[in-house]
């Protein structure tokens, strides 16, 4: 049984399930080479028809979105990629809204109005954009419209996330994004194989939209860099931090039904920003938003379990991207249990349509979800493939290239010495971590290392933390984790320990010493935990620093094509790809 799940809206991603299982998952913008690519993925379907399922065996297609409103937008930018940016307060010819000078309130209420009113024929499930939907994705995919279902956005953020836990015990779960399907937040029960929502949150009280405003506010792309404005909050004191907070807290709270609530509607929030906080410094609105994202979240998950008595929690949607929210929610006495759905944005929602496609296919006694034990999930390349790549950019004349009898301990015998390390070997990361088969790697202890691969490689913000990738064996001693969260997939931020702090100074926060790491294990990726047991062994120190094997601006690279032109265009040295070591001549 084969069910495709695809979720064509902010960053597009297409996921194969068989048999319960899901065997491939892959971005768009991975292929396309434009990041968070929005619109109809075709290079990813056109793999998976070409490499993995012909279409003839395809049992069901489930498309991310229940409402016409994802489907209008992709159609009115003709399925091609175009930025998702938030709405303005202005009139067609740039300038600020005459309504919008004379009464803010008055403005804002006549919009929401306006769009509720426009949304209301989008929001018919039987409507003419869904019909017109499952026909166009039909002649798309060459499979027939009675094959194509939809899903709930946020049902597909709740369904990528419960079949990763045990379905015996009670669980909570929560999903928070900027928007989908009208709906920026939910929480639902999952017990005894079964779900219940138990909140919806509507659009207008979207903490998702309230931090992308102020991320764009910061000068940096909304939807997008929301991780940078995390990374800049721990530089600014508390004391401005808790002013802004407070500041902000007028405009979202938690209500009575502890749920969220906007004093205005959030999509239109951005005038407000622009007229009360354009002249707040920098790293204070960063951390004054960040603050508010960690107490609302953390008091909503409190708040919940003691509705409900139930302490084991699940977390997912874009909002919860947010590391070091997750960090402060699991260190809630309340939480006895979390799980952080990998790369929780929705990129995920393609997961969670091929479990919610497999569960309507087969009876309760045959459903048996796999749950997903790891996330290299995407394409693989064999060397052919490499040599191919060498060829054709001239690169095995430009480069030195040679192979390995050891690759792993090669790359770890430079790494120990100094030298940076890109590598591009095994089957691609999905989502948006690097964990060590499409990642720059290089020592953790060497502070000049982050100057080196932000200014030659990267063009990096100055003030973003790297990560560390730690052996499983070695994580208590870097690692402060009193519950014992498993942490695979970089999913949320842990206080290190002293040691730490010696070993992997260049892999933590400079400033507030936490690290979001990856646990590696052998039986996950054996591979990469042989290269980084080699440079224990060569250094004593059981980690390497880990960053995406990308220039500023892009995607995480996907074929040895993409990593020779990295290497290529930036001040990288040394590149493993397949089982190749290709290193840049002194010069």
């Amino acid at each position: 049984m084969n069910v495709l799940g695809i979720h064509f809206g902010h960053n597009a991603t297409v996921a194969l399930l068989t048999d319960g299982r899901i065997v491939f998952c892959e971005s768009e913008e991975r292929a396309a080479r434009i990041k968070n690519f929005t619109g109809y993925p075709r290079r990813v379907l056109d793999h998976i028809f070409t490499a993995l399922a012909p279409r003839a065996d395809i049992d069901l297609v489930v498309l991310s979105g229940s409402t016409g409103l994802s489907y209008a937008y992709l159609r009115a930018q003709k399925s091609e990629h175009q930025p998702m940016m938030p709405f303005q307060p202005h009139t067609a010819r740039g300038r600020l809204h005459p309504l919008y000078q004379v009464s803010p309130w008055a403005y804002h209420t006549l919009r929401e109005r306006i769009r509720d009113r426009r949304r209301a024929p989008l929001l018919d499930l039987n409507g003419p954009w869904l019909s017109e939907a499952r026909d166009d994705f039909a002649r798309r995919l060459g499979i027939g419209a009675e094959k194509i279902a939809f899903c709930d956005h946020h049902d597909c953020h709740v369904h990528a996330t419960c079949f990763n836990v045990s379905p015996t015990e009670p669980r909570l779960i929560f999903t928070i994004d900027g928007e989908g399907d009208g709906v920026s937040a939910t929480v639902s029960q999952y017990s005894a194989g079964r779900l219940r929502r138990l909140q919806t949150v509507p659009t207008r009280d979207s903490l998702g939209y309230l931090f992308a405003e102020v991320t764009g506010l910061l000068g940096m792309k909304p939807n997008e860099d929301e991780f940078k404005v995390m990374g800049l909050a721990p530089y600014s004191k508390v004391s401005n931090a808790e002013r802004v907070r407070d500041r902000l807290a007028a405009l979202l709270r938690l209500n009575r039904d502890d749920a969220f609530q906007a004093a205005i509607p959030m999509p239109d929030v951005r005038q407000h920003l622009i007229d009360h906080y354009s002249f707040e410094r920098f790293d204070h609105l960063a951390a004054g938003i960040q603050m508010l994202t960690e107490d609302l979240t953390a008091e909503w998950v409190k708040r919940w379990i003691a509705r409900t008595g139930i302490h084991k929690i699940s977390l997912a949607g874009g909002v919860f991207m947010n590391v070091k929210a997750s960090q402060r929610i699991a260190a809630l006495p309340e939480v006895e249990e979390v799980y952080v759905q990998p790369s929780a944005g929705d990129e995920s929602n393609a997961i969670g349509a091929c479990f919610h496609g497999y569960r309507t296919l087969v009876l309760d006694a045959e459903f048996r979800p796999v749950p997903i034990s790891d996330l290299y999930l995407g394409r693989e390349f064999d060397d052919a493939s490499a040599e191919e790549a060498l060829r054709a950019g001239g690169f095995d004349t430009k480069f030195d290239v040679r192979r390995p009898d050891d690759l792993e301990d090669a790359v770890a015998s430079l790494l120990a010495v100094g030298e940076v390390v890109a590598r591009c070997c095994g089957r691609m990361e999905w989502g948006a971590r690097a964990l060590g088969n499409r990642s720059i790697l290089a020592h953790p202890s060497s502070r000049e290392t982050v100057k080196v691969i932000n200014e030659a490689i990267k063009n990096r913000d100055f003030w973003m933390p790297f990560a560390p990738s730690i052996l499983d064996s070695d994580m208590d001693r870097y690692v402060v984790n009193p519950k014992g969260v498993a942490s695979p997939h970089m999913t949320m931020t842990f206080e290190s320990t002293p040691l730490a702090r010696q070993h992997i100074a260049a892999a933590i926060h400079p400033y507030d010493g936490t690290l979001r790491s990856q646990c590696v294990t052998e039986s996950i990726n054996p591979a990469y935990h042989r290269l980084i047991r080699f440079f224990k062994e060569k250094t004593g120190i059981g980690a390497v620093l880990n960053t995406s094997f990308n220039l500023h601006g892009e995607p995480i690279v996907c074929s040895p094509a993409d990593a020779l032109r990295t290497l290529d265009q930036s001040g990288l040295k040394h590149l493993a790809v397949g089982s190749y070591l290709v290193s840049k001549r002194d010069t």
